[in-house]
């Protein structure tokens, strides 16, 4: 399941309650633009704004390729300090 950018944060949080998701990928098209988790929501007052303004941008994202090995990954979960 993925939002938009543009979505606003109450449509957001609606569909965490309803889903039991705490996070969503954020994509404009098929390109990944960002993640929202529960930790962007947490001291954010204004529920009309759009999720690109609270989500970590796709810039941000520790990503891996998709047939990284187990020890690889962890690897880079500790370069990262994840």
């Amino acid at each position: 399941m993925t939002v938009g950018p543009n979505q606003t944060i109450a449509e957001v949080l609606q569909l965490r309650k309803e889903q039991g998701i705490s996070g969503f990928p954020v994509v404009e098209g098929e390109r990944l633009v960002g993640i929202v988790t529960h930790r962007d929501f947490q001291f954010e007052e204004n529920l009309s704004k759009p999720i690109r303004s609270i989500m970590t941008p796709a810039e941000k994202l520790i990503t891996a390729a998709e047939n990284i090995g187990l020890e690889e990954a962890k690897k880079k979960l500790h370069e990262n300090r994840v």
